[in-house]
């Protein structure tokens, strides 16, 4: 059991952090601050309200009788925990030292100079 958990426990965090990653390497904000609020306010709400499902069902199954169902229970309340901690960990990781300004953008997002990088922070925090 405690195998299948591990491996569920990694997915689960893989899954939580590529959800992030993506939609903070789209964002077409150039700082690492901007760049996370908008991954957040995109994908964050999804993925808490998914684990809150998950968390419900880890309590309905620690009331069962059945110590397997207690048992699993158990598990998926660590698992989700553990998700979620990653993913806390990850975008604390990413406003120290993700890529900005250009650095590690995928073929095509890269603005040219310091001035075209500029005009587009400011055309983005107008329209919020």
């Amino acid at each position: 059991m405690a195998i299948c958990q591990s491996s569920v426990m990694i997915g689960l965090s893989v899954f939580y952090v590529t959800n992030i990653s993506v939609a903070y390497i789209e964002s077409e904000y150039v700082d690492r601050f901007h760049k996370m609020r908008q991954a957040y306010r995109e994908q964050g709400g999804r993925l808490l309200k998914s684990s809150i499902i998950f968390i419900l069902s880890a309590v309905l199954l620690g009331m069962g009788k059945f110590t397997f169902c207690r048992e699993i229970g158990g598990a998926i309340m660590g698992t989700v925990i553990n998700s979620l901690i990653g993913l806390i960990f990850f975008g604390a990781v990413q406003h120290i030292c993700g890529p900005e300004r250009g650095s590690g953008a995928l073929a095509g997002k890269k603005a040219s100079n310091l001035k075209e990088q500029q005009e587009i922070c400011m055309k983005l925090e107008t329209n919020f």
